[in-house]
């Protein structure tokens, strides 16, 4: 094999073994040894983490979202007297302070 079909393969990383895959169907694998076995294990479960985190972050972006656009519903509703005003204000401060996605 040479160095071009190399760059044209994906790496899966198991615990005892790695697996180059090649695009147009081929594989070769390779038996690791303890430490490489051990370091793999842990680069997968720094992965699971990050996952996990990236995750979290667009549950928190999709809350923020809904928080700007029932904000923004609030806003946009006419409001002719000083009351229709306040009633806005503490309807945004209630929507700012909600904790779930709803």
């Amino acid at each position: 094999m040479n160095e071009k079909w190399f760059d044209e393969c994906s790496v899966v990383a198991y615990p005892h073994e790695i697996r180059f895959l090649h695009i147009d169907g081929g594989s070769i694998n390779y038996c690791v040894d303890k430490h490489v076995s051990e370091y793999v294990g842990k680069i997968q479960a720094q992965l699971t983490t990050l996952q996990n985190e990236n995750r979290d972050k667009d549950i928190k972006n999709i809350i923020l979202q809904s928080k700007i656009d029932k904000v923004n519903e609030v806003l946009n509703q006419p409001m002719p007297t000083h009351a229709s005003c306040v009633k806005a204000l503490d309807e945004i401060e209630f929507i700012l302070k909600e904790d779930k996605y709803e």
